[in-house]
């Protein structure tokens, strides 16, 4: 593969790791105007003439008498009712609005840096935040419905149902639960992408040290056998001179020993 085509195949993997991420976060910003919403609202339980929330209780003009729970008032809204689960529930919601900013504050810094140590830490902590709002906001939707239907008696009511501000907590349950499954795909992918990118210019280096090496051996190879004149060149050398090969040859050719005259032992002839 050439480095144009790794280079282009680099560039699509960041571009769709980034895109995971601005996903998240338009769906963690989506759960902070959820959560506002229902937090604001009144109509998380309904009822002829009656609608309760987190924070308030409202009774309509023609609501029939006796008002469920056996209040007393004037039509209008009120502070909610003291009972243990509508303040745990808006507890938990109030929880997770402010763990999902966090959250989605996380996701924003991950995306403007450029350094993906600095990249996984955001995304680390981003993934917790969403994932304690996530829990949050399970569990107020769980307890709400369940604690009501305990007290229902009181309600002197015959048919209850869920208004829009409940649906609209499943709603931010959702999209909080989609934001961590992309930070954790996106995580785990840029994380491998830039280990598999490591190893690959470690192996670029190595490759470029062995080149380097066997070069400098050629290199010491061809020196020392210009020098010795026994190593044999790498590269082509040019032709000697016909005196100098003679006198080459005439110096490498083996020298036959001299042969000693033997010392004369005859007698004297008489």
């Amino acid at each position: 593969m050439s480095d144009v085509e790794i280079r282009s195949l680099d560039k699509l993997s960041l571009q769709s790791f980034k895109c995971n991420g601005v996903i998240a976060l338009i769906c963690g910003l989506l759960v902070v105007v959820l959560m506002v919403l229902g937090l604001a609202s009144a109509d998380w339980l309904m009822a002829a003439g009656w609608r309760q929330g987190l924070f308030m209780h409202c009774i309509d003009p023609d609501a029939p008498t006796p008002l469920p729970f056996d209040i007393v008032a004037q039509p209008g809204c009120y502070a909610a009712r003291p009972a243990s689960y509508i303040k745990a529930a808006a507890g938990l919601c109030v929880a997770t609005l402010a763990a999902d900013v966090c959250g989605a504050l996380l996701t924003g810094l991950g995306l403007r840096s450029a350094d993906h140590r600095t990249k996984f830490r955001y995304y680390r902590f981003a993934v917790l935040a969403m994932a304690l709002a996530l829990m949050c906001i399970l569990i107020a939707l769980v307890i709400y419905p369940v604690c009501f239907a305990a007290e229902l008696n009181l309600g002197n009511r015959s048919v209850w149902e869920f208004g829009w501000a409940y649906g609209v907590g499943w709603g931010a349950a959702i999209f909080l639960f989609g934001a961590v499954v992309l930070l954790l795909c996106d995580k785990e992918s840029e994380e491998l992408y830039y280990k598999e990118r490591k190893l690959h210019n470690m192996c670029e280096r190595q490759s470029l040290c062995v080149w380097v090496v066997s070069v400098g051996l050629r290199r010491a190879l061809f020196a020392g056998g210009e020098r010795g004149g026994r190593g044999a060149p790498l590269g082509p050398r040019a032709p000697a001179r016909p005196g100098a090969v003679s006198a080459l040859a005439a110096l490498r050719a083996p020298r036959t020993p001299t042969p000693t005259p033997l010392p004369n032992t005859r007698p004297p002839a008489p």
